[in-house]
């Protein structure tokens, strides 16, 4: 999962392996069906809007994720419906990224965004 952040919002790219039962059904539904596991790992955040899903990967978008306080971008913590293997942090201001392991919950509390 990479989470990129622009202003108050972020866009969050998701990369995923489906087994080959669920593989086949989306080859033959298509991959709306995928749309509500989506919004439930991402239930915790009041705006989610999906842009895109495919048989492997994601991506969404997510509203007012942070918040300004003093010129600072402040985000709270958040907890996914999933465990991700990787999540990796993309910053504005600099394109830095930080990356951790086995994140449950997104612990962003007075991380610069």
């Amino acid at each position: 999962m990479v989470i990129q952040f622009e202003k108050t919002n972020a866009t969050v790219n998701i990369d995923y392996h489906l087994s080959p039962f669920a593989q086949t059904y989306i080859s033959l539904f298509g991959s709306k069906n995928l749309e509500p596991k989506v919004k439930e790992i991402f239930s915790g955040f009041k705006e989610v809007k999906i842009q895109k899903i495919g048989r492997s990967s994601a991506s969404l978008q997510i509203l007012n994720i942070s918040r300004v306080e003093a010129g600072n971008y402040l985000c709270d913590p958040y907890e996914l419906g999933v465990q991700s293997d990787v999540v990796t942090f993309v910053y504005p201001q600099n394109g830095k990224k930080k990356s951790y392991e086995h994140v449950k919950i997104l612990r962003l509390s007075f991380i610069l965004c």
